[in-house]
């Protein structure tokens, strides 16, 4: 006997192990997957965001002057097509004269756009300037690329042949964004650099404009699927049934608003989900609204087709029992059936007592 209880002691410990087993293991399995997939997107956006320096040019110099000029993209405005670098500017060499100040007067010319003057004794203030992109078009969300280019060239004021070496840092860390910079030299003969700089979305920005597309379409499907039942299969519906579309027509633009960066509508990410999406669920919410309008039906409660009446007691103004009841203030109607019949008249049945009387309808 305290074999077979040990025993079942044994099992029902077992049992609830297997329990605890059977329910942490969904709850560990779906932490193994949150966690595969968010800490490699996390290493990425870092990666992204510390991207830094991405051109480190140094021309080589035997002249004992040069000018180190350390570039920063600071913002990028792909629907008005430009970005903003912010120019720290630093004389070397005998072109630095005592506590950092220019020995000579320097001009820094960027693209022939715009030429800015420094002159002698006083240190060079940074400079910020707005570059337009040559090519891209916002259209192409979330595929688009922008791509400018721009030269830098600095000489002795008053002597254009007279140019100054330069060497140039650029860096850039614009979250959402990813830049491709290509340096052009062009030679001995002459110290100017171009540079051209290629620029898009950044990776996180990609992959979560892709999944706002997925979820879009998850979205619509499942919104058409219920309307497919509802019209072909014949699926009850009721209002709230017809709100879920709706509302889903609703808040799908806030849903395709949620994309960083994205432009107007009108992009080839609209193209490839948004316009069919909202199409596709307002078809089916006004499927499902006129089922619900066209099938409606009275409810038994909304007209009276049969009552059961177990009793009830009549006064001296209800004529129910005839002119021959003998208890007008007692009259005692029981279990009359009534259907809602205008044809129907009532008539007195047989069982009859004294003290009360019972009455029934002819149909």
């Amino acid at each position: 006997m305290a074999t077979m209880k040990i025993n079942e002691k044994l099992m029902w410990i077992k049992l609830r192990n297997n329990l605890w087993i059977r329910r942490l293991c969904p709850a560990f399995l779906i932490i193994a997957i949150l966690v595969t997939i968010i800490v490699p997107t996390w290493q990425v956006y870092t990666e992204e965001s510390r991207q830094g320096t991405i051109v480190n040019y140094q021309d080589p110099n035997d002249r004992g002057e040069s000018l180190f000029i350390q570039a920063s993209v600071m913002d990028v405005d792909f629907t008005a097509k430009s970005y903003k670098i912010h120019f720290l500017l630093e004389p070397n060499g005998t072109l630095a004269g005592d506590n950092g100040v220019l020995s000579q007067n320097v001009t820094l010319s960027l693209y022939s756009m715009r030429s800015f003057q420094f002159p002698a004794g006083e240190t060079m203030e940074p400079v910020e300037m707005i570059f337009n992109y040559d090519f891209g078009n916002d259209v192409d969300y979330p595929f688009d690329q922008y791509s400018g280019y721009f030269e830098i060239m600095a000489f002795a004021s008053g002597n254009i042949s007279a140019t100054i070496p330069i060497s140039f840092k650029l860096e850039a860390s614009v979250t959402t964004y990813n830049f491709n910079p290509t340096l052009r030299q062009f030679g001995y003969t002459t110290d100017k650099i171009g540079l051209k700089i290629v620029a898009g979305r950044s990776t996180t920005t990609l992959g979560f404009s892709i999944f706002i597309c997925i979820l879009m379409w998850a979205l619509s499907l499942v919104i058409a699927l219920i309307s497919y039942q509802v019209v072909i299969r014949g699926r009850r519906v009721d209002a709230h049934s017809t709100m879920l579309g709706i509302t889903m027509l609703f808040a799908l633009p806030a849903l395709r608003s949620a994309q960083p960066g994205i432009p107007p509508v009108g992009c080839a990410a609209d193209i490839l989900g948004f316009y069919w999406n909202m199409a596709i669920i307002a078809c089916a919410a006004v499927a499902i609204t006129m089922c619900w309008a066209v099938r409606w039906r009275p409810e038994a409660n909304d007209s009276l087709s049969i009552t059961s009446i177990e009793e009830c007691r009549c006064d001296e103004s209800v004529t129910a029992c005839g002119s021959d009841c003998p208890h007008e203030g007692t009259c005692r109607v029981e279990a009359i059936d009534i259907f809602d019949d205008e044809e129907a008249t009532a008539v007195s049945s047989p069982n009859s007592q004294a003290g009360g009387c019972h009455t029934g309808r002819q149909y």
